[in-house]
Formats: structure tokens, sequence, C-alpha cells
């Protein structure tokens, strides 16, 4: 059964599995793969939730030890952030939110190469505006695979990394 939007976004304000990783499952393949789902998530105030997620050092020191569970949430919520971010209202308020420097720490950070992509995919769909580009890079040494990026990928695009890993 599809899960709604509303429950969605309070499951991600919990922070808390298992309803974290449903959740994120269905923003990913349900709620935020066009540009009205994502101004919908937008509206709800699903955003900030969202990037508190990249946030949780939890979160990511499981991630960097490649274990499940939320390790794999982090992912998760990379793919929802890069399907959002292809939205213009939901760049920027990524963006206003602080999502540049969270994106750029998980970047340099160690971890899987499917986390690094993702950041970089999320990072790459935050420059597609002279103003996003210029925080990305103002960011600093953020890696020659945004730079890369940056400006190059089109807007709603699905493609995939060099481990395999599907971008949604």
């Amino acid at each position: 059964m599809a899960e709604p939007l509303s429950w969605c976004v309070e499951a991600l304000r919990s922070g808390a599995e298992p309803g974290l990783g449903r959740a994120l499952r269905a923003l990913r393949s349900l709620h935020t793969r066009n540009e009205a789902g994502a101004v919908r998530f937008r509206a709800r105030g699903g955003l900030g939730p969202l990037l508190e997620l990249l946030r949780d050092p939890q979160t990511q020191a499981q991630a960097q030890e490649g274990s499940g569970g939320r390790g794999r949430s982090l992912g998760l919520a990379l793919s929802v952030l890069g399907n959002l971010c292809t939205e213009p209202g939901c760049r920027r308020q990524a963006r206003s939110l602080g999502g540049v420097p969270r994106l750029v720490a998980l970047l340099r950070g160690p971890g899987p190469e499917s986390v690094r992509n993702r950041a970089a995919r999320a990072l790459a769909n935050l420059a597609l505006e002279p103003e996003g580009a210029r925080d990305v890079l103002q960011e600093g040494e953020c890696g020659p695979k945004t730079a890369l990026n940056i400006g190059k990928r089109p807007q709603n695009v699905a493609g995939g990394g060099e481990d395999g890993t599907k971008w949604y």
C-alpha cells in the first residue's frame, strides 16, 4: 500500500525506524519523482527533516561502516534530495537550510562510494542555477566529481554511478 505524503513527512520528523526507511522508499518511488510531488513535499515542510538526516552522526557512522539500517537511510535520503533538487523552489530552500555544507561534508568524508555519488548528484542539482553554483563552489574543495557535474547534467535525468548504483 502506498504511504501518504503526510505520513512520510511525519516519519521523517520522527527520524525513527521502522517508519523512516519505509517513508524514504515511498518518497523516492512515489512522491518526489516529478516537480508537482516536489512542490507538495516542500509545502508540507519536509525538506528540513530530510536535511536533518544528513546531519545525524549515527546515520553517517553506519553508512561509513557500510552497515544497513540507518546507514541505508542516508543513501535513500540523498536519493530523495537529489530528486527534490530538480525543482527550483526545493533547490532554494535546501540551500537556505544549509544543505550545501552538509552535502560537501558527506562528499569529503569516508564512506561508501554510493553515498558520495548521491551527495555529488544532489550538489550538482543544487548548482543548476547560478546562485546555487556559487554556493557549492564557495563551500570550497568540493572535489572533481562535483565540479565536473556542475552545469553539465540536464534536469530530471536519471543515471547511475560507477559502482552500478542507480540514481532516481
